[in-house]
């Protein structure tokens, strides 16, 4: 009797073991699965990298020379962003990095014209964690200052690279419209008496000439293209009576 109890337990330990072992092979082959489609786009982000480009026939795409798209680049980054997208000042973009692409949690992102003229460079900042092996979602703002009009041209997502080594320099480059409509002048100043593309700190000193600005004119982008105050008569002659700047 004492023999038949102990063969019982025996048999119930071997198939605790081995429910054990079994439960945790399943849940190491889901993990495997769930990385893999994370890897290939699937989840909640399905953001791909931009490599193609419009095929002499039928509109269809094919993938393009990776002369400077290196293969580990393309499964680093995915972009927002399909081929020829409109691109407005002041849009976000978004899409997701793989951790080791970012330092101290950004990225930098150039804008540049069909020409190769630099337009621009700003930064794509994580909004998580960053220092991870997995994919961080990340944002930039695209801005550049100019007159406005379409013109077409290429987005470069460069890899951070605070080493300065030529072997880890990667960028992955898409091709975009840019569409400059200008952006709006900003007002700054201690009293307001800065007209600018961007805001500006002053010191805090009074001039009775200042509120001229607000009464006789105009915060707005002038013909050369630079934001300033427009010079009409009226401002002139408020400035010369209230003593100049």
């Amino acid at each position: 009797m004492y023999n038949v109890f102990m063969l019982k337990e025996i048999i119930l330990i071997a198939l605790g073991i081995f429910i054990v072992i079994f439960l945790s092979f399943l849940a190491f082959t889901g993990f495997k699965d769930a990385r893999k489609n994370s890897s290939s786009g699937g989840g909640l982000f399905n953001f791909q990298p931009v490599v193609s480009t419009p095929s002499s026939g039928g509109g269809q795409k094919e993938e393009i020379e990776k002369k400077n798209i290196p293969d580990e680049a393309l499964e680093m980054l995915r972009i927002s962003l399909d081929e020829g997208d409109r691109i407005a000042n002041g849009e976000i973009i978004r899409g997701l990095a793989w951790g080791p692409w970012y330092f101290e949690g950004e990225f930098a992102v150039r804008a540049m014209t069909e020409g190769g003229k630099l337009l621009a460079t700003f930064s794509a900042r994580a909004t998580e964690d960053w220092m991870v092996e997995d994919f961080v979602p990340f944002e930039a703002r695209f801005l550049v200052k100019g007159l406005g009009g379409e013109s077409k041209g290429f987005l470069i997502f460069d890899r951070a690279n605070p080493s300065g080594l030529p072997q880890n320099n990667m960028s992955v480059k898409v091709p975009v419209l840019f569409e400059l409509e200008p952006l709006p002048c900003v007002i700054s100043g201690c009293s307001d008496q800065i007209c600018a593309d961007e805001g500006a700190v002053t010191t805090c000193e009074y001039r009775e000439a200042y509120a001229c600005y607000r009464r006789h004119s105009e915060c707005r982008r002038q013909t050369n293209g630079v934001c300033g105050w427009t010079q009409t008569e009226e401002l002139k002659t408020c400035i010369s009576t209230a003593g100049g700047l």
